[in-house]
């Protein structure tokens, strides 16, 4: 598998919708994806930082997939680059009613009521936005983020075939918690 570079395409400002009017800084991922029509593709989209101070971040996660998703499971990579509790909401898999749990850096998503998550239309990233997790940083922001030991469950209960695309920050700016 070759290795995605990803640059900071917007490193601009705006101003953020919180109590203490911190700015936001969007990294967005910006390869060029070779659509496959065999496996889902699944990433980091973007992140937002939205509170600079308080080392709060957002993570939207995309996932391009070909079939119908009843469920996935997922590691945040590195370990502890979030605090132990985040919050997990919106996207497709909340759109759909599914029930979503982060915690220690695992991130799963399952309907009690069998909906499914779509097939994805498109190859654009933001109208495949997976989920987004919010949380804080408990330590520097990664160079690196990966979605490790990654599972998309069939409507049949099987594991989907998947790749998880590697989101790499080149030149940081240092964010600290």
């Amino acid at each position: 598998m070759k290795k995605i570079i990803i640059f900071i395409l917007l490193p601009f400002a705006i101003l953020a919708c919180n109590t203490n009017s911190s700015l936001v800084k969007a990294y967005r991922y910006t390869e060029q994806i070779q659509e496959n029509s065999d496996k889902a593709l699944i990433g980091v989209e973007s992140i937002d930082i939205i509170d600079r101070k308080e080392g709060l971040i957002q993570i939207n996660i995309f996932c391009l997939n070909p079939n119908p998703i009843a469920g996935f499971q997922f590691n945040l990579e590195p370990k502890g680059f979030i605090d132990k509790e985040f919050e997990v909401f919106s996207g497709r898999a909340g759109s759909k009613g599914f029930t979503l749990n982060g915690k220690n850096g695992k991130v799963l998503g399952f309907s009690m009521t069998g909906a499914l998550i779509p097939k994805s239309q498109n190859s654009n990233l933001s109208e495949n936005i997976l989920i987004s997790i919010k949380g804080k940083l408990s330590e520097d922001m990664p160079k690196e983020i990966i979605l490790d030991q990654l599972v998309l469950a069939s409507p049949k209960a099987k594991k989907m075939s998947s790749e998880s695309l590697p989101f790499i920050l080149e030149k940081s700016e240092k964010i600290t918690k």
